[in-house]
């Protein structure tokens, strides 16, 4: 081996090395860049805005869903943001876009807000009136039951029964008009 060799090995060494940390630095911003996602995700949940006021109510099992609720429109639109917020979080995980290890730090949220009674009639009532407009509207603009992810999540967990599905459960209050 002559000189011209040596470099040659050297260089192919050198790239090769080069190539490896280069990689792994990109990994490590990208995992970096998930933490910070995953730290300002968990910051609107505990924050003192919209959503962090109601997962406290969530949280607490404060009953809030009864017949004037969708009168107060401002509570509607927190909840509604709350939810679908929560059912995003189940949409990133069931698109494998965040970890089973980083939703571990965000299911607590979402189970109490599972657990809580008025959310479960809440979303009892959301979605048995959409299945009624998407009965009316069965066209190229079908609705959908707006919390899809978190419904799914919630079936997955076996957090809600089969009552749920029955439109004339006794289990839960009916606020709006789907029978």
């Amino acid at each position: 081996m002559d000189f011209s060799d040596y470099l040659a090995l050297f260089t192919l060494l050198t790239t090769a090395i080069s190539v490896v940390v280069v990689i792994s630095q990109y990994i490590r911003r990208i995992n970096l860049k998930r933490a910070q996602y995953l730290s300002e995700i968990i910051d609107n949940l505990k924050s003192k805005g919209d959503i962090g006021e109601i997962i406290y109510m969530f949280e607490y099992n404060y009953s809030w869903y009864d017949g004037s609720f969708h009168e107060n429109h401002e509570l509607e639109r927190k909840v509604d943001k709350t939810i679908a917020y929560l059912s995003y979080i189940c949409y990133l995980r069931t698109s494998n876009l965040i970890s089973k290890g980083e939703f571990s730090l965000l299911k607590y949220y979402v189970n109490h807000t599972l657990l809580n009674d008025s959310v479960q009639a809440y979303l009892y009532n959301i979605y048995h009136f959409s299945c009624v407009i998407l009965n009316r509207t069965s066209g190229a603009n079908n609705t959908e039951f707006p919390f899809k992810f978190i419904l799914e999540y919630e079936l997955r967990e076996k957090l809600i029964g089969k009552d749920f599905f029955d439109k004339y459960s006794t289990h839960f209050p009916v606020y709006l008009n789907f029978r």
